[in-house]
């Protein structure tokens, strides 16, 4: 392929995605990562670099408990190390109130657990209690076992890998205003057996408010607060459901500013059993669910053809299968697989289709949802329509629109 070709052509896919990418991430996440960089700095030994990073939210030596760590490397070919790297580690270790109180070092070779005890002593951290930031300069995963030293019963935590490079919609465990998502923890309780805490980690440098919505099981809205949290710092409560005892349900939690949250919960029972519910990303509570069977047009000069889409929806991951059904369409076959995502705020969408011989894309975008008929009965009729771009490595190219209608389920008899 020419130069100019592949040049051209990725200049025009560039060219229709930035609309909404460029609104999904917002500015706040770049400055965040850049600070990331700057603690591994201040932290790191001479001539470590990293490309790694994740974070266990709670760590803790207080409250009859200890904490263990272990760190495994599944890298077993890597383009700066070669075959089987050792994994270079760096932890920094921040109080509640953000202050880094204890720094380590530890190398972890390939497809070994190197498990750690007692980690707030072994860095040397003035701190009952803290969360541990995490960096590698190979692909690491790690796991934190909180132990209560009355029953010797551990309790896994799962790390939060950071997010702060991807689009908003594949975020998992952190929440920002930048990319307008949410955080939950699935179960919380207050009863005579069970009691859950709640635990806030900010991982930005600058402090600011966050609100906690608790419901109960029935999904009604019971109780709201407004908590204050310092840059890399922590809130917890070890009794969040104290104001609504008897009940049990999810709890929302949605940042403010320039906050970069993670969550987890610490549910205890009378006998000295417990379990975590990390908290889980989701999407901006108006944030349309289209899962379903579309059927429609895509109308161009090149393209003019009738199509089936299955859309399937994650938050606002959006994947799936386009048929052609019949009429013209540039590219050799009849299902080609999609992937996109939708716009938090605007329920718009951008939907891409592409393949490497040709080397082609396919881009469906709408803007919103805003004006587009809602359909009747489980949105039967719903129609969505908006702009189609395609270009490929042989020179064609065609703009035209696309137009379809909600005719069922995706999974249907």
């Amino acid at each position: 392929m020419c130069r100019s070709k592949l040049n051209w052509l990725l200049v025009l896919m560039l060219v229709a995605s930035t609309p909404l990418c460029a609104a999904e991430r917002g500015g706040s996440v770049n400055s965040q990562s850049k600070d990331l960089s700057r603690v591994f700095a201040m932290n790191a030994a001479p001539g470590v670099g990293s490309s790694y990073s994740l974070m266990i939210p709670y760590v803790t030596r207080e409250n009859d408990r200890r904490t263990n760590i272990g760190f495994n490397n599944y890298s077993t070919r890597s383009m700066m190390k070669g075959d089987n790297p050792e994994a270079d580690v760096v932890m920094v270790l921040y109080d509640r109130n953000g202050n880094v109180v204890g720094n380590g070092s530890a190398v972890v070779h390939s497809n070994q657990m190197l498990q750690m005890n007692d980690v707030i002593s072994t860095l040397g951290g003035g701190t009952g209690t803290g969360w541990l930031m995490i960096f590698s300069d190979e692909p690491i995963t790690a796991f934190a076992t909180v132990i209560l030293n009355s029953t010797n019963n551990p309790v896994i935590q799962l790390p939060v890998f950071m997010q702060t490079h991807k689009p908003g919609s594949f975020w998992e465990g952190q929440a920002s205003m930048g990319v307008n998502n949410r955080l939950m923890i699935q179960s919380s309780v207050k009863t005579g057996t069970f009691q859950s805490s709640l635990i806030v980690v900010n991982m930005a440098p600058s402090g600011g408010t966050f609100t906690i919505k608790i419901y109960d099981n029935s999904g009604q809205l019971i109780s709201t607060k407004t908590a204050s949290i310092n840059g890399y710092g922590m809130y917890i409560d070890e009794d969040i459901r104290n104001s609504v005892p008897g009940s049990f349900g999810q709890i929302v939690i949605e940042p403010s500013g320039d906050l970069l949250l993670s969550a987890n919960s610490l549910v205890l029972s009378n006998n000295g059993t417990a379990g975590f519910f990390p908290a889980v990303s989701v999407p901006p509570a108006n944030m349309m669910q289209m899962a379903a069977e579309w059927q429609g047009a895509l109308a161009g000069t090149l393209i003019n053809a009738q199509v089936k889409m299955e859309m399937f929806q994650e938050k606002g991951v959006m994947y799936g299968s386009l048929k052609i059904m019949s009429g013209t369409f540039p590219i050799s076959g009849t299902s080609f697989q999609f992937s996109g995502e939708m716009h938090p705020s605007s329920n718009g969408f951008l939907l891409q289709v592409h393949g490497e011989s040709p080397l082609y894309n396919l881009t469906l975008y709408m803007p919103s949802l805003s004006g587009m008929p809602m359909g009747g009965m489980q949105g039967q009729g719903m129609q969505i329509q908006g702009q189609m771009l395609y270009v490929d490595d042989q020179g064609r190219k065609d703009t035209g629109t696309f137009t379809m209608t909600r005719t069922g389920n995706v999974f249907h008899d």
